[in-house]
């Protein structure tokens, strides 16, 4: 079948309209238009280099009268390669999102009933002849989950949706479309982690502040250290023991810490001997044990937040200039964890990301100041002034810390210096006062034990992922959302662990 290019456009777009409205796409039918579409792309290609438009490749002697037909390389948008270099992430690594089951709601705030114990379990169960033991009862509570509503602002214009400028890689609505809903899956997998509703409104509770607020009991803080595979064995027998009950399934990890289990592992495991076979270095499949079998180590790029801070600003709704980051100032406060040996001949100085409903900017680095063992660090930000929702509204900072030695006076202005070490809610009624007591060290990232079961561990989908075009304003952009309505439903935090702050060794 061979269409001509006008035919192509209307074609792709009949489909993308009935797709739009619901409605059911012949097998047959994309197949026949994906034929036409390679057809017409060779034909184009080959026309163009026996007309001998464009510049010589490489190789080529740059007079037109010693370069022989066929080759140049055309002077067109389609001469563009047609495959993009993926610099970013793959599907590959989203790794937690696949794990978790998916159970759809039909209303935006879910409540349950959750059974703590079964009873008198300190009460004996021998009685005299003719007696009754004491009357027990089961113990439950109340929980309840808000969906919450996640979406990625994606736009295309309309010259570049019609004349496909980013060349052979189909139309440029689709790709947007595409590059948006991989996105808005790639930050979900990360707030799958970090979410945390005290921080922001906006947010659902994560693993980690599920585990955090449901059973502190059993959180760790590593503060630093390496936890060795013996230790997890220890933390899985507290967790198969009374009051946990837990039946473990995964030890969630970063691929750093992965890597350094490996080269734990490495001394005491002889390569691939087999004759004229490759010599292996490295552990696959690692896994701690327990009684009942093994819970394979599995690594999950998103544990940990992004290092470092972003470099320009995101989105398009910065806060203003008139925010004020002051001085950073060292005070005495309880529950710090800044240790001698972490604060021994250095100074600290932070810089902060205001993110807000429509973007993220990164603020001013603070000048180097020295904190005592014990003491924690103030940062005063004045944004009593800034809208708390909309364009230029700040939600949350998240704060990077970088060390120098303490005899600098200026901060360092590479962004590869200065590592995450927390998120803070914006304080609504005035100024934020951030302090920082050593609680989210830099350049580690956390440990979790789980029970991926749907009793204990779901995503709950309130309305299916769907893309919604939107119109603010009278341009020729085509704007749409992508969208994804639900929230992360841990059920029993008591049958999962989570170490904090484990250093990669």
């Amino acid at each position: 079948m061979s269409m001509s290019p006008d035919q192509l456009l209307l074609a792709l777009d009949r489909l993308q309209s009935l797709a739009a409205r619901g409605g059911d796409v012949q097998i047959a039918e994309l197949r026949q238009l994906q034929h036409a579409l390679n057809q017409n792309m060779l034909k184009s290609h080959a026309e163009l280099r026996k007309a001998g438009v464009g510049y010589p490749l490489q190789g080529m002697p740059f007079d037109s009268a010693t370069v022989p037909g066929g080759s140049y390389a055309p002077l067109v948008p389609q001469s563009i390669q047609p495959i993009i270099d993926n610099a970013t992430f793959t599907e590959d690594t989203l790794v937690f999102w696949k794990m978790l089951a998916k159970q759809s709601v039909t209303t935006p705030v879910l409540e349950w009933v959750r059974r703590k114990s079964y009873g008198g379990t300190a009460t004996s169960p021998f009685i005299s002849e003719g007696g009754v033991p004491a009357i027990t009862q089961s113990e439950f509570d109340r929980n309840v989950v808000r969906m919450k509503y996640m979406a990625v602002f994606r736009q295309v214009t309309d010259v570049l949706a019609n004349t496909q400028l980013l060349g052979n890689i189909g139309q440029a609505r689709a790709l947007e479309a595409s590059d948006g809903a991989v996105e808005l899956l790639f930050r979900q997998e990360k707030f799958l982690f970090h979410a945390d509703s005290s921080v922001n409104p906006l947010e659902y509770d994560g693993l980690l502040s599920s585990i955090e607020k449901g059973a502190p009991q059993n959180v760790f803080d590593a503060e630093g250290a390496t936890i060795s595979g013996q230790e997890l064995q220890e933390i899985i027998g507290q967790l198969v023991s009374a009051p946990n009950y837990a039946t473990p399934s995964h030890v969630l990890m970063s691929p750093r810490h992965y890597a350094w289990y490996q080269n734990s592992l490495l001394p005491f495991k002889r390569g691939d001997l087999a004759v004229n076979g490759p010599l292996t270095f490295n552990t696959q499949g690692i896994s701690v044990g327990w009684s009942r079998g093994s819970v394979p180590l599995t690594e999950v790029v998103h544990m940990a937040w992004d290092e470092h801070p972003i470099l320009r600003t995101q989105g398009d709704g910065p806060p203003p200039s008139t925010l004020v980051v002051g001085a950073a100032a060292d005070t005495a406060v309880a529950g710090s964890k800044f240790r001698a040996q972490d604060v021994a001949g250095l100074k600290f100085c932070y810089t902060l990301e205001a993110v807000g409903d429509q973007g993220a900017t990164r603020l001013a680095s603070t000048s180097p100041v020295a904190v005592a063992a014990d003491g924690a660090m103030e940062i005063t930000v004045t944004d009593n002034t800034v809208a708390a929702a909309g364009t230029g509204s700040i939600r949350y900072y998240n704060l990077f810390r970088a060390a120098v030695a303490s005899s600098e006076t200026v901060a360092p202005s590479d962004s590869r210096k200065y590592f995450f070490c927390g998120r803070v809610a914006r304080n609504l009624d005035g100024d934020t006062v951030i302090v920082d007591r050593n609680l989210t060290r830099p350049n580690t990232s956390p440990i979790v034990i789980i029970q991926n079961r749907p009793d204990v561990l779901e995503w709950r989908e309130f309305l299916s992922t769907t893309m919604r075009p939107i119109t603010l304003s009278r341009t020729t952009l085509e704007q749409f959302l992508l969208m994804m309505f639900g929230a992360l439903k841990v059920s029993v935090p008591t049958k999962m662990f989570l170490i904090k702050n484990v250093g990669y060794g």
